[in-house]
């Protein structure tokens, strides 16, 4: 494979990427992010207290990362 095809595939899974999104649930509480690792849209859990909440969405926030890492890593050992 040819530096130029290599730079044509990392552009096309950059565009990929950009599309990606993740969503994570914890007690009640959802956060999506992209590929980027932004985070698109949080959704509360109105029956939890403040304390509640700040935890799951932390809980929730980390299990998106890994998620969105994992299909990273996937998109990656194709390039390989």
């Amino acid at each position: 494979m040819n530096i130029f095809s290599q730079v044509k595939q990392l552009k096309e899974m950059q565009s990929k990427l950009k599309k990606e999104e993740v969503t994570a649930e914890y007690n009640g509480v959802s956060i999506t992010i992209n590929g980027h690792m932004q985070i698109i849209n949080i959704k509360l859990n109105e029956n939890l207290n403040i304390a509640d909440q700040e935890n799951a969405i932390q809980k929730a926030h980390q299990d998106a990362m890994k998620k969105i890492q994992q299909n990273l890593a996937s998109s990656f050992k194709g390039l390989m």
